[in-house]
């Protein structure tokens, strides 16, 4: 059996990839940002509790703007090299 591994198959494999990985990511993320939030509410006028939980939750906000952002630059520059090959 012979396998051809063209330069399009490994550029689908690798679209896949780093489509399931930031899917996993920002799947995570999302449960993190519920998580704190929970965590704030039951947090109940404990200030330490609070800013720990705000901090988490901050942090889960910018965990997730940065995994749209990486998945807008991955998808932009995908559509340019696309256009580009056209």
């Amino acid at each position: 059996m012979k396998n051809d591994l063209t330069f399009d198959g490994l550029v689908g494999i690798l679209n896949y990839i780093v489509d399931n990985v930031l899917l996993l990511a920002g799947l995570i993320a999302l449960g993190a940002v519920i998580w704190y939030g929970f965590q704030i509410v039951i947090a109940r006028g404990d200030p330490k509790k609070f800013t720990e939980a705000r901090d988490a939750l901050t942090k889960a906000f910018i965990g997730m703007l940065v995994i749209f952002g990486v998945y807008t630059i991955i998808n932009t520059l995908q559509g340019a090299a696309e256009t580009l090959t056209r």
